[in-house]
This record gives structure tokens, C-alpha cells and sequence, in this order.
């Protein structure tokens, strides 16, 4: 798998990672981690939200619950996939 799909996955199944837990899952794909981060930046990950501390600083990341509006575009987005295959 991908960076962006393994972050996302592990992201997705424990809820929160730290910023640590980010790295380790790079390394191990052998990237760094500034690349991991912008996976995870909302045009690559638009369900992943950075957690950040009281001076600024990314601490983790989160999962976000699905809204109406996003899951609505989801269906669109593949409608329209789906349209152009034919």
C-alpha cells in the first residue's frame, strides 16, 4: 500500500495518532517525515484532522467523522467516475 493509504487506515482504526506514531509508519515505508505530513494535509487526506497544541505545533492527527455534505460528494465524485467509464 501507499503512504497516504496506510497513514489514513491507521488513522482510521485507532481514531487519533500522535505525531510519533506518524513517524514510525513513515520510517517504516521508508519516507520521511515531512512527506507523511503532506499526505495527511486536507487536499491528500480530507478526513484526516492535524491536532495541534496551544502554541501552534502539530501534536497528532485525527479521524473526522463523515458529515452529510461530505458523503454526498462522495457519491457524486463516483457518479461521475462511474459516468466516464462508459
Amino acid at each position: 500500500m501507499s503512504l497516504r493509504k496506510d497513514l489514513n487506515e491507521a488513522i482510521k482504526q485507532a481514531g487519533w495518532l500522535s505525531i510519533d506514531e506518524i513517524e514510525t509508519i513513515a520510517k517504516l515505508n521508508g519516507k520521511k517525515i515531512s512527506n507523511a505530513e503532506r499526505r495527511l494535509r486536507p487536499s491528500d487526506s480530507p478526513m484526516v484532522e492535524a491536532t495541534r497544541n496551544e502554541k501552534g505545533y502539530i501534536t497528532g492527527y485525527k479521524w473526522k467523522q463523515p458529515t452529510w455534505d461530505s458523503l454526498k460528494a462522495q457519491v457524486e465524485k463516483s457518479r461521475q467516475e462511474a459516468f466516464k467509464l462508459q
